[in-house]
C-alpha cells in the first residue's frame, strides 16, 4: 500500500483551528497512517497557545517518511512521532528504512521520537529552546529531545543550538522483536551536539554490539553521560565550556562519564576548560579508556575491571588556581595484562595508579611543579615507571 500524505493543509487547519486555519492560536494536528512507503508531514508556525504534532505509523510498516516542523510557536510546543501505532508500546516490529526528523524553533519545547526495527534514521532539531512544555497529557519524560530506538543498523542524533537547560537523552535497548537479555542490538549510532548552557546529555545502549554513541558539548555546565553494557562498543564525549569560577573567566565546569560492561570496549573523553571532572567505569576485558583534559582543575578517573584493559590519560593545564583544586588522575585496574599510561603537565598534579594482577605496566610523566605521583602493584611480573621534571 502506497500512501504519500503531505499533511501542510491538513496539520495547518487542525493546528489552526478548521475555520481559522491562519489564526495561529495553537491547536492538535495528529496523523495515522498504515501502510509502507508513505509521507507524513505537519507544519506548525506562530502559534501562541499549547500546539502539539503527531504521527502514528503502523507497527511494521517500512519506507515511511516522517517531518514535523514546528516555529516561533510562543504557547509552547510538542512534537511526538511513534513508528508503532497510537496505542501500541515499544515492542514487536520489523520496520525497516524509516526516516523521522522533527524541528523546532519555539523556546518551550519537548520532542520525542519512538522507532523500532533496522535501517532507521531519527533526527531532532532544536534552537534557542529553554524549557519544556508542561503539558503532562503528552509529554512522557522531561527531557526536552527523547529518541528511543530499537532494533540494528539505525542512527538516532539530537541538534540542541543556543538554548538554556537543555536535556537531550537517545536510549537504544535491546532487539525488540526479543525478550530482554536475548538477541542483542548491534550496530547503531547515536549522537547528541549541545551548544548553549547548563546542558544534559544521556545516551543508553543496553545490550548492544558495534554501538557507537557520541555526545558534543560545548557552553558552560556541561553533563554528558554514556552508557554501554555490550561488546565492541565506542563512546566518545567532548566538552568545551566556559563559565565565572574563582571570580575570572575560565573555562568550565564540565562533567563526562562513561560505563562500560561487556569485550572490546573504547572509551575516549576529550575536555578543555575548568573544573572539569571525567570517569570512565568499564567491566570485562580488553578494555581501552582514553582521556585529555586541558585547563584548570582537572579530575580523571577510570576504573577497570578484567584482563588486557589499557588507560591512557593526559593533562595538561594549572590546578590549585583561582581556589580551584589540584590536577588529579586515580587509575585502579583488577586483572592481569593491563597498561596505566598517565601524563600531567602543569603545577599542582597527583597522579595514583592501583593495579592488581600480574604482568601489569604502569607509567606516570609529570612535568611542572608540585607534583605527587603513587604507584601500587601487586602480582607478579609487573613493571612500574615514574618520571617527575
Amino acid at each position: 500500500m502506497n500512501t504519500k500524505l503531505h499533511a501542510l493543509t491538513i496539520g495547518l487547519a487542525l493546528a489552526f483551528g478548521a475555520s481559522t486555519a491562519f489564526a495561529a492560536t495553537g491547536g492538535i494536528a495528529t496523523i495515522t497512517q498504515n501502510g509502507d512507503n508513505s509521507d507524513a508531514s505537519i507544519y506548525q508556525t506562530t502559534n501562541t497557545s499549547e500546539t502539539t504534532g503527531t504521527i502514528f505509523q503502523a507497527p511494521g510498516t517500512s519506507h515511511n517518511h516522517d517531518t514535523i516542523y514546528q516555529t516561533s510557536n510562543t504557547g509552547g510546543t510538542v512534537a511526538i512521532i511513534k513508528e508503532f501505532g497510537a496505542n501500541s508500546a515499544l515492542g514487536t516490529s520489523s520496520a525497516t528504512g524509516n526516516t523521522n526528523t522533527i524541528t523546532q524553533t519555539s523556546s518551550t519545547a519537548s520532542a520525542q521520537i519512538y522507532t523500532a526495527g533496522s535501517h532507521n534514521t531519527a533526527s531532532i532539531k532544536q534552537v534557542n529552546v529553554i524549557d519544556v512544555p508542561n503539558f503532562p497529557d503528552v509529554v512522557d519524560a522531561p527531557d526536552n529531545a527523547i529518541i528511543l530506538n530499537g532494533g540494528n543498523h539505525n542512527t538516532a542524533s539530537i541538534y540542541q543550538h543556543d538554548g538554556a537547560d537543555l536535556s537531550a537523552r537517545i536510549v537504544r535497548s535491546i532487539n525488540v522483536e526479543s525478550p530482554p537479555g536475548s538477541v542483542p542490538s548491534s550496530y547503531n549510532a547515536a549522537s547528541i551536539l549541545q551548544t548553549g548552557s547548563t546542558q544534559l546529555a544521556a545516551i543508553d545502549q543496553s545490550n548492544a554490539q558495534h554501538g557507537d554513541a557520541t555526545i558534543d558539548q560545548s557552553g558552560s555546565n556541561n553533563n554528558g553521560f554514556i552508557t554501554d553494557v555490550g561488546s565492541y562498543d565506542t563512546a566518545r564525549i567532548t566538552q568545551v565550556g566556559t563559565g565565572l569560577i574563582g571570580g575570572g573567566l575560565l573555562n568550565g565546569p564540565n562533567n563526562a562519564t562513561v560505563n562500560q560492561s561487556g569485550r572490546h570496549n573504547t572509551a575516549l573523553i576529550d575536555q578543555n576548560g575548568a573544573s572539569l571532572t571525567a570517569t570512565v567505569d568499564q567491566t570485562g576485558v580488553l578494555g581501552w579508556a582514553s582521556i585529555t583534559q586541558s585547563g584548570a582543575s582537572q579530575n580523571a578517573s577510570v576504573s577497570q575491571s578484567g584482563w588486557g584493559d589499557a588507560a591512557i590519560i593526559s593533562q595538561t593545564g594549572s590546578g590549585g588556581v583561582s581556589g580551584l583544586g589540584a590536577n588529579n588522575v586515580t587509575v585502579n585496574q583488577t586483572g592481569s595484562v593491563d597498561l596505566a599510561n598517565i601524563s600531567q603537565n602543569g603545577t599542582s598534579l597527583t597522579a595514583a595508579v592501583t593495579q592488581t594482577g600480574s604482568f601489569n605496566q604502569a607509567y606516570v610523566t609529570q612535568i611542572g611543579s608540585n607534583y605527587t605521583a603513587t604507584i601500587n602493584q601487586g602480582g607478579s611480573g609487573n613493571t612500574a615507571t615514574a618520571i617527575q621534571n
